[in-house]
């Protein structure tokens, strides 16, 4: 499953507006401006979406706002992919102890045609 990508986008604030973005997981309201954090444009209020140099223009909390989000979004994710994960791990182990076991055979049979190829002591 393809991860959701998130965008950034800008709004006016108006009555309006706010009461929308009430219903919204990761928003900024502030005197002058709002922000909103989703994987898709807003569809009844007018946004511009804010990338490249614009996020430059961010205030620093907006940008603490917005690495907040981000790790909210990405926590998420974890916990969505946490059973996958898990499952991935586990056959990962189990791969590496059927070589370790392999390896550790390989190592016995060694040592035991050099423990009988010993050379005899002189007399």
């Amino acid at each position: 499953m393809a991860a959701r990508k998130y965008r950034l986008y800008a709004a006016r604030v108006t009555g309006e507006t706010v009461a929308l973005a009430e219903k919204e997981r990761f928003v900024r309201i502030t005197a002058g401006y709002m922000l909103l954090y989703r994987t898709t444009a807003p569809k009844k209020m007018q946004t511009v979406e804010i990338k490249g140099a614009d996020l430059k223009r961010l205030t620093e909390r907006d940008r603490l706002w917005l690495a907040d989000c981000i790790a909210a979004a990405l926590a998420d994710g974890v916990k969505k992919n946490r059973a996958d994960t898990q499952k991935r791990l586990n056959e990962l182990l189990d791969a590496w102890e059927r070589e370790l076991e392999k390896e550790r055979s390989r190592i016995d049979e060694e040592a035991a045609h050099g423990a009988g190829e010993a050379e005899e002591p002189d007399k």
